[in-house]
């Protein structure tokens, strides 16, 4: 019998204080008895971890974990091992919830799988993002093709019955995709779904300007999506083509953009990039029908080897796409 009905699990590593109470406060305006948080601090540093104690001192049903840098996805594991709820809910330490949405739904859907709509918040102003009800098959077919939409864990709420059950817990070798891993493993085990038509969480974007590790960055996408290829995308391999072509999009325009690397650097780093497996076949076979049009731009440019365009597009892609 479980003590709670949400546990609401919470990786720190060292966010800003403000991110960090922002978050805090979000999840703890709620007076319910059968909701607790789980705050781990992995390698969080001193002064943090004092704060998160003082801050949650009067605090009810809240436990701090501490443990040494181990990275998010050990971070999400010890609160999955830890927590006490049916229902578990993965938050980020720099995101809000509107818990009392979530109180909602766990009371009232009983289906394994939850997912529900979020506000994209920058520079102050927020975007909704509704997303569609749908069956488990074409939630998982949306999964493949748009998984930068469909793939993150924070909208979601699951059974921690299914996943300890079945083992599923989030793979401790990826640095990169080991949240969209997690739901294909997940939902690969659930037999019913509910989308909870109203935003309960909502995704921070704040400016980064640390550069990025971008070999272990690639290796992990690789990884990852070889992983979701050969386990969950036989049957629908154009949806995994196409999805794993936002990937792509997204990483370069870390890899380039955000570490602004230089101009022969960059087109050298594009040809060898592309030519990786599973990238070189998904520009090969993808669904146009299923891309926006600036995204197919910028793949036919990969196609084409206009890596010159391709660097281009990278460069100015924070401005002018969506």
């Amino acid at each position: 019998m479980e003590k709670y009905i949400l546990s609401v699990i919470v990786p720190v590593y060292n966010p800003s204080r403000e991110k960090l109470s922002k978050c805090l406060d979000s999840i703890n305006k709620h007076s319910f008895d059968d909701i607790e948080t789980l705050i781990i601090c992995d390698g969080t540093s001193a002064d943090l971890t004092q704060y998160i104690k003082e801050y949650c001192h009067n605090l009810k049903n809240i436990t701090i974990y501490e443990q040494d840098n181990q990275g998010v996805s050990q971070a999400r594991n010890k609160g999955i091992d830890l927590a006490k709820g049916k229902y578990l809910h993965f938050c980020d330490s720099d995101d809000e919830i509107d818990i009392f949405k979530m109180h909602e739904i766990v009371n009232k859907i009983d289906t394994d799988f939850v997912y529900f709509d979020y506000y994209k918040k920058r520079n102050d102003k927020l975007k909704l993002f509704k997303l569609p009800s749908l069956t488990l098959t074409l939630f998982k077919k949306r999964l493949l093709s748009k998984p930068n939409i469909y793939g993150t864990i924070w909208n979601k709420i699951y059974k921690k019955e299914i996943i300890i059950e079945n083992n599923i817990y989030y793979d401790k070798e990826l640095t990169h995709l080991e949240d969209t891993e997690f739901v294909f493993k997940y939902l690969d085990k659930s037999n019913s779904i509910s989308h909870y038509d109203a935003a309960c969480y909502t995704y921070c974007v704040y400016p980064s300007s640390e550069a990025k590790n971008n070999t272990k960055a690639l290796n992990s996408f690789v990884k990852a999506l070889n992983i979701i290829k050969d386990k969950y995308a036989k049957k629908d391999i154009k949806q995994f083509n196409n999805g794993c072509l936002i990937n792509l999009i997204l990483f370069l325009t870390n890899y380039i953009y955000k570490n602004n690397t230089k101009y022969n650097e960059g087109i050298n780093d594009l040809n060898e990039i592309v030519n990786t497996t599973p990238f070189k076949e998904a520009i090969k076979n993808y669904d146009k029908s299923d891309m926006s049009i600036l995204n197919t731009i910028f793949i036919e440019t990969l196609r084409l080897k206009l890596y010159y365009l391709s660097y281009l597009i990278i460069k100015f892609r924070h401005t002018f796409w969506s």
